[in-house]
């Protein structure tokens, strides 16, 4: 199975096929198995320059990071729940 790159301001779930350790430096030395694939699309304004301030973390877009729920959980699910304010203005 074969998941599509996510779209602008989309993140994909899927379930990991193979064994991965969680991405978490912590909890890969420990073991700890990945239970998600988190993978991020561009977060950004429609229009904005590769490196303007409303874009939410550019050095993660089309990559995937393997991720316990637990890391997973921290993240908050939603990037933009604590970026609301962000950039100013909103």
């Amino acid at each position: 199975m074969t998941t599509p790159f996510p779209g602008r301001d989309e993140i994909t779930l899927t379930t990991p096929l193979a064994r991965h350790l969680c991405n978490s430096r912590e909890h890969r030395n420990a073991g700890r198995p990945a239970e998600v694939i988190v993978t991020y699309g561009t977060l950004a304004d429609p229009g904005a320059p590769p490196h303007h301030r409303s874009n939410l973390w550019p050095e993660s877009w089309g990559c995937s990071s393997p991720l316990c729920f637990e890391c997973w959980n921290n993240t908050g699910g939603d990037p933009y729940e604590h970026t609301a304010a962000w950039p100013p203005g909103l």
